[in-house]
């Protein structure tokens, strides 16, 4: 019943008691059974907010200690999209490479990539911004130089060697969890291999980190952003023909050097050390949370509106006469 045919009842009262009494104790059932819908509405609507807000700190928290575990060490961890400062046509094509504005269709995307230029050309920052943005979108992401790597896989043997080329290779989780092997170990779909080619590396570690990327470019799925200081035939020499034709398969994005801009970089993120992950801002968290919170005020508010409803209903029937006491029975004395 709408508020105006409620008022539309209550107007006739005098004159029609008796069919108004009728309708308005059809409302007031109806009423009371929105009223206590509304009721578990709104308690439910009130524990999915909290749920909700709870399971996003939770995953807040998830997010930043991913971040520590796995990504970039030092002034790298404040490296963002925003404080890449692009002064050459160079800086433009690797941000855009990078990010995947170049593919033809949005949801394409590149499986392997290499950042190739001097130290100074800004190579890594991009690589741990990018690494930032892939650590929010689904924690899958890891960060490590080549040379952390390979001392990982070389000096790894059974058991916890084959749960590093699962996580660094494949991409997979650690099979088991109770594995000694680090509980960052969630799955690395997202890769930055920096600085590859630094060193010289053995026949070991040569086949070790063509098995690696052989793998990672064999499932199709994952990502691997590499990023190296030497030259295409410097890497050649190094890595071998088949590891630099898995390398080649993707695009060779070459970064020019410029110190003033590597100086200006480095003040740059050491002014915002503090910068927070991408859509991990505070400010962000707090949005998130009015949001979930704004779904359980609107059960609260229909809750409201019922419970006004049948108040209204309830005063209307209080401005009813009483009903008249049925006539008692006569009873006629029967004599024997």
């Amino acid at each position: 019943m709408s508020p105006q045919e409620l008022q539309h009842l209550i107007d006739h009262i005098p004159t029609n008691t008796e069919g108004v009494r009728a309708a308005l104790m059809n409302e007031a059932l109806a009423a009371a059974e929105a009223e206590a819908r509304a009721q578990w509405y709104a308690a439910q609507a009130a524990m999915s907010a909290r749920q909700a807000a709870d399971d996003l700190l939770l995953w807040h928290r998830d997010v930043l200690m991913r971040f520590e575990f796995a990504g970039p060490k030092g002034l790298y961890k404040a490296a963002r999209y925003e404080n890449f400062e692009l002064t050459t046509p160079a800086q433009h094509f690797a941000l855009a490479s990078v990010k995947g504005d170049l593919w033809p269709q949005p949801d394409e995307t590149w499986h392997l990539m290499t950042l190739a230029g001097p130290p100074g050309s800004g190579k890594t920052h991009l690589a741990a911004a990018w690494f930032a943005e892939q650590t929010v979108a689904d924690m899958h992401a890891h960060f490590i130089d080549a040379r952390t790597l390979l001392r990982r896989l070389t000096h790894a043997k059974g058991a916890a060697l084959d749960e590093l080329m699962r996580h660094f290779a494949q991409g997979k989780r650690a099979s088991s969890p109770d594995e000694p092997v680090g509980m960052e170990l969630f799955g690395a779909r997202h890769l930055v291999l920096d600085d590859l080619g630094a060193d010289p590396m053995s026949a070991h570690e040569r086949s070790l980190i063509t098995e690696v990327i052989d793998a990672r470019i064999s499932t199709g799925s994952l990502q691997t952003l590499i990023t190296t200081r030497a030259t295409r035939s410097e890497l050649l020499t190094l890595l071998g023909q088949r590891c630099m034709s898995q390398i080649e398969s993707g695009p060779w994005v070459p970064m020019a050097a410029d110190d003033q801009l590597k100086a200006r970089r480095q003040c740059s993120m050491t002014a915002a050390e503090k910068v927070p992950l991408p859509g991990l801002s505070q400010a962000d968290i707090d949005q998130q949370l009015r949001a979930l919170q704004s779904h359980a005020d609107q059960a609260t508010q229909v809750l409201a509106e019922r419970s006004a409803h049948l108040a209204t209903v309830r005063r209307a029937l209080s401005r009813l006469p009483p009903l008249a006491a049925p006539a008692p029975k006569q009873i006629r004395a029967t004599s024997w």
